[in-house]
């Protein structure tokens, strides 16, 4: 096993499936203690049985005042303290152009993807300035964050305000050794987008389209984006933060 992140305390949140799965079991695997929060308690379970190192589920709903302070809470009755986070809480919206999308479907995105990330980021930067040591965040935004969406107003309106936060906070804690980073995937294999895709049956064909306009020719793997985000939290980024990284397959370099 690696040690890089021996002694570590990470939090992943949304670490039941998907990239904060895969980014659980990366951190894991370089000697990191994970605390993997999930609405979903079997999603939570089956990903800490998956680590080779120690680790703890924790059922919670990241959005919410009461779920933020429930995990943070586990972690550091567990563990002791907080070293390391990949804050990855998001949903889409309802296909739809922004003149037809619904408040409450806007509410809900925001609620989620923008809200959740920020009460997570707010919390995890109280408890490193109460140990007084630094720490490491990531963030989880989208392709939406630094482009448009078509039919994605409400996603791509969190996923910009979480590049926001990320760059906000990255410039108001640097003094004390906290860096927050920002990671953009663009189209990745994942029980979410597959199901995002295919919301009128037509989802083989609509895929087939979109790879069809990216470079490399294909969706990235959960754990393709997990190895960016795991070198952000790392040691050897020490000098990132404040900065957006997209890993698209070079998309966004075609257009």
């Amino acid at each position: 096993m690696s040690s890089s992140f021996e002694s570590k305390v990470a939090i992943v949140t949304g670490g039941g499936t998907g990239i904060g799965g895969a980014t659980a079991r990366r951190l894991s695997a370089e000697g990191a203690r994970v605390v993997v929060v999930d609405v979903n308690a079997d999603a939570a379970n089956k990903t800490v049985a998956g680590l080779v190192g120690a680790g703890v589920a924790v059922v919670a709903d990241a959005a919410t005042p009461e779920g933020v302070e429930h995990y943070i809470r586990v972690a550091l009755d567990r563990f002791g303290r907080i070293d390391l986070a990949h804050l990855n809480v998001g949903v889409g919206n309802n296909p739809g152009f922004t003149g037809d999308i619904e408040v409450a479907d806007y509410d809900r995105v925001l609620g989620i993807s923008l809200r959740g990330n920020f009460l997570g980021l707010r919390a995890v930067i109280r408890q490193f300035l109460e140990q007084g040591e630094g720490g490491s965040i990531v963030l989880t935004s989208s392709l939406a964050g630094v482009g448009g969406g078509v039919g994605a107003a409400p996603y791509t309106a969190a996923k910009h305000g979480v590049v926001g936060l990320a760059k906000t906070a990255a410039a108001e804690y640097g003094t004390h050794g906290i860096r927050v980073n920002a990671l953009c995937p663009g189209f990745v294999d994942t029980d979410l987008l597959r199901n995002d895709l295919d919301f009128d049956g037509g989802g083989a064909e609509r895929r087939k389209g979109i790879e069809a306009r990216i470079p490399l020719g294909r969706f990235a793997q959960p754990d393709e984006i997990a190895a960016a985000a795991v070198w952000l939290l790392s040691a050897d980024a020490g000098y990132v933060s404040g900065t957006t990284i997209v890993v698209d397959g070079a998309l966004t370099s075609a257009v």
